[in-house]
């Protein structure tokens, strides 16, 4: 699906990136300084003859500029950088040229027509400005190491908001793309967004800042598969929290999250993103530095009638539904085009000890049954807030999702070509939640649930009870103390509160998260008894 792409230099992964600003000592980017401006990165840009910038112009030859609407393309005809010079119109000026000032016009005003901030203007930035105001492209050749960069150069004093330009790749020689012209379109579109981002704010990270420039792509040209393409950066790694930076160059993941960003648009539309990108500027809602995981909790809830774990929960029902024809209920217009999620295929019976469910993430089985039980088991108090239980069939390229109210259930597969099952964590941030997990037969789920479950520790002689005479068997819980290895791992849990229904998927929904895992599996066998008499 779609075409190969090609590894950044500056950002390790994809199509541009946010370029670099100045490290300080410590190797972390410097605050702005006192005053109105503040630059942030090497003040010579591409054309400088002393630039010394990873992308730069060759010295020695001419660089020539053209003017859009609203752009200054800046480009050579000889060197090593060359631009195609084919000149079709006779205008003097390369074809190729033109095309890229058209083409980041048009997105522009694309935004801008949704009702996105225009970049910042450069002008007067006191090492160059390009000549003017205007948004400044420069095309530089890559030697097929990147495709392009846009790179933060001027902040306004005290606040991260940006203005820079963009780098781009001068003739897309050997890259693979299908033409010039969608090269373009797809560097425009991703590159001009993160200008987009830099008029609110430029602290949101790499994960956020390049999910939405992939989302962008698509939101002005669905027909470009940028978002198609890289989106199994995030479905190979579903069980890594989208709040989790990439340590050192940005991944594939952080591209790949685009598919959260493209969720978001197709459940609540342009103004989600809109609203989102007002609400992480410095000092929004008196925050004094949002983040735009706990911005868009409090926005889905406060504006769009929603909450966050009800949107999460939703996510994954449409992330089990990608990859498939026949998706068996509402998921992403482009399903049929994206990978599908990651699952791991294990044999029944099944069971971890000890799971490992990170904030804002989920974990995805795949098995083969007629009947599979599941339940996810609190050890320790805390164990289970917040997680979810989300289940699948798939028969043929039709997957069915259900969004199950306990996190224990018997999934009726037969004539199933596939069960999925998922494990959810809607907590916004926290520690990892270390519940067991059970994957089997009534039984054999039963019986694993009864192992890893707390048990109840016997009573002091000092706080024994008065002897009574033998009632009916007492029904086990898992309220017992937390270990002291259980308050280590728990660390600075967070509780949130029980998330609700999945929203019009279709399944079953509720908002029974807790720790209760001896309330439903007592039933199962009663359940299947009852199944199977039917049947």
């Amino acid at each position: 699906m779609g075409f190969p792409r090609l590894i950044a230099v500056a950002c390790a992964v994809g199509v541009g990136c946010e370029g670099p600003t100045t490290p300080g000592d410590d190797g972390a980017a410097e605050p702005p300084l006192d005053g109105e401006l503040a630059l942030l990165v090497a003040p010579y840009r591409p054309d400088d003859p002393d630039s010394d910038a990873l992308f730069r112009f060759a010295p020695g030859y001419e660089v020539a500029t053209h003017d859009g609407e609203r752009v200054r393309v800046h480009f050579t005809v000889s060197g090593p950088d060359a631009v195609r010079t084919a000149d079709s119109d006779g205008s003097g000026v390369p074809d190729a040229v033109e095309l890229v000032a058209e083409s980041y016009d048009e997105v522009l005003g694309f935004f801008e027509g949704i009702g996105f901030r225009a970049p910042l203007t450069d002008l007067g930035t006191s090492d160059g400005d390009g000549g003017d105001g205007r948004l400044d492209v420069y095309l530089v050749d890559f030697a097929g190491s990147s495709d392009g960069a846009w790179v933060r150069e001027r902040c306004q004093g005290g606040r991260p908001q940006c203005s820079g330009y963009v780098v781009q790749e001068n003739d897309f020689s050997g890259y693979g793309y299908p033409s010039y012209a969608v090269a373009t379109r797809i560097l425009a579109s991703h590159e001009l967004f993160h200008a987009v981002q830099a008029a609110y704010d430029t602290e949101q990270g790499a994960n956020w800042s390049e999910a939405t420039a992939v989302w962008a792509s698509e939101r002005f040209d669905p027909s470009l598969s940028d978002l198609e393409h890289f989106a199994d950066g995030w479905l190979e790694k579903p069980d890594r929290s989208i709040d989790q930076e990439p340590i050192g160059p940005v991944d594939a993941y952080s591209y790949g999250l685009g598919i959260f960003a493209q969720f978001l648009y197709e459940r609540q539309g342009d103004e989600v993103h809109l609203a989102l990108w007002e609400a992480v500027e410095d000092g929004a809602g008196g925050v004094a530095n949002p983040h735009w995981v706990t911005a868009l909790a409090t926005l889905l809830e406060q504006d769009f009638g929603t909450s966050f774990s009800e949107e999460w929960v939703t996510f994954a029902t449409w992330v089990l539904r990608a990859g498939h024809g026949d998706s068996g209920g509402p998921t992403f217009a482009s399903a049929e085009a994206l990978p599908r999620v990651a699952r791991d295929a294990v044999s029944l019976p099944f069971q971890d000890d000890r799971l490992r469910v990170y904030p804002t993430s989920l974990q995805v089985w795949s098995v083969a049954g007629e009947e599979v039980a599941v339940a996810v088991v609190a050890r320790a108090e805390g164990d289970t807030d917040g997680l979810r239980l989300v289940t699948a069939t798939r028969r043929g390229d039709s997957v069915t999702t259900r969004v199950h109210e306990t996190l224990e259930a018997v999934i009726d597969g037969g004539g199933s070509d596939e069960v999925i099952v998922a494990v959810v964590n809607t907590n916004l941030e926290g520690n990892s939640k270390r519940p067991g997990f059970c994957l089997g037969d009534v039984a054999a789920v039963e019986a694993c649930r009864m192992e890893l479950a707390p048990v109840e520790a016997e009573p002091t002689p000092e706080a024994a009870e008065p002897e009574v005479e033998p009632g009916p068997e007492p029904v086990e819980t898992d309220e017992s103390e937390p270990t002291e290895e259980a308050d280590a791992e728990r660390g600075a849990e967070v509780e949130t509160a029980s998330p609700g229904g999945g929203g019009d998927d279709g399944g079953c929904s509720g908002g029974a998260t807790g720790a209760g895992s001896g309330s439903m599996l007592g039933g199962l066998a009663l359940w299947a008894a009852r199944r199977r008499k039917i049947s």
